[in-house]
């Protein structure tokens, strides 16, 4: 079995993995090859589900669905950032969870929220979001400013993404994106 925890000192602060593979305690800078499935804190668990939504569990073991004004009920992908916002894919698009408020909010792109499903997401060095988009190829959400590129599969390019219905994400420790689709293999970006 594989265990990893993550320590926060305080909420801003660069969390640390503890892992039961590796005997050394790393910053999570240093760690791109784990993606969280799940998020907990002192507050509970937060787990996503094909039917019901964001869940919270609480540290009393209550069950709570949370945000699904905002999220709908498929959730297909979570990412805790280091800005303790929880980031949700879904089948409404991306959105976002803040931990220290509670409060769900769909993000938009000038103006236009983003309704395309999202499968995967990840992180980059510069806490960019990169997603997994269904049916509309490889997105890149900059922080800095909030603009979304779309990265989508070009027949002529032999260099494109192979399939515009991304499913899953995963960066390597030489930071290198991994897209994986649907019915036509895998592409790499180097990030």
């Amino acid at each position: 079995a594989h265990m990893v925890v993550t320590y926060y000192a305080d909420p801003d602060a660069e969390p640390l993995i503890l892992d039961n593979l590796i005997s050394e305690i790393r910053p999570a800078s240093r760690r791109p090859d784990l993606t969280p499935v799940f998020s907990f804190n002192q507050g509970g668990v937060y787990a996503g589900s094909l039917g019901a939504g964001l869940l919270h569990i609480g540290a009393d073991g209550a069950l709570q669905a949370v945000g699904a004004e905002v999220f709908g009920r498929q959730i297909r992908a979570l990412y805790l950032d280091r800005f303790a916002q929880l980031w949700v894919g879904s089948e409404r698009g991306l959105g976002r969870l803040d931990l220290s408020t509670g409060s769900a909010y769909a993000m938009a792109v000038a103006g236009d929220a983003i309704e395309v499903p999202i499968w995967g997401i990840v992180a980059d060095a510069e806490d960019n979001l990169w997603l997994a988009l269904h049916g509309a190829g490889l997105g890149f959400w900059r922080r800095e400013d909030g603009v979304l590129r779309l990265h989508e599969r070009q027949p002529t390019d032999p260099r494109s993404l192979p399939d515009n219905n991304v499913r899953t994400l995963f960066r390597d420790r030489d930071n290198v994106l991994w897209v994986g689709t649907n019915l036509r293999g895998l592409a790499s970006v180097a990030l």
